[in-house]
C-alpha cells in the first residue's frame, strides 16, 4: 500500500486469489512457483498471511487518499507536506534494511 501511493500507482492487481493447488491445506507448492503463490486465500472462507498483508497495505492507503484529501480540503498544506514527505520514503527500488521500523514509524503518522 505505501509504495503503491508513494509511487503514484491508482491500483493493483493481484494475478491469482483462489488458484489452489490439489489440496491447499496441506501442500501449497505447485510447478516451479513458490509456495502459496497461486492463490492467496484458502478454501472455506480462511484467511492467510498474504491476504492480511495487503488487506492492511489497501487499508493504509486508502487513509492516505482520504487525509490527503482532507488536508488540502482544509488547507492545512503543512501537516499535507509532511505526510507526503513521510509517503515518499517509501518510493524505493529494493527493501531497506530499516523497513519494518520505517513502515512503524510512518504508520505512526496516519
Amino acid at each position: 500500500g505505501w509504495y503503491s501511493i508513494a509511487a503514484d500507482f491508482d491500483g493493483f492487481l493481484r494475478w491469482s486469489y483462489n488458484s489452489w493447488t490439489e489440496k491447499p491445506l496441506e501442500d501449497s507448492r505447485f510447478r516451479a512457483w513458490p509456495a502459496g503463490d497461486t492463490y492467496i486465500v484458502y478454501p472455506d472462507n480462511r484467511t492467510s498471511i498474504r491476504f492480511e498483508t495487503l488487506r492492511e497495505g489497501i487499508q493504509d492507503a486508502e487513509k492516505i487518499r482520504v487525509l490527503r484529501a482532507d488536508l488540502t480540503k482544509q488547507n492545512m498544506l503543512d501537516k499535507l507536506d509532511h505526510l507526503n514527505e513521510v509517503v515518499a520514503q517509501f518510493n524505493v527500488t529494493s527493501k531497506p534494511e530499516n523497513f519494518e521500523k520505517m513502515l512503524r514509524d510512518a504508520k505512526n503518522q496516519l
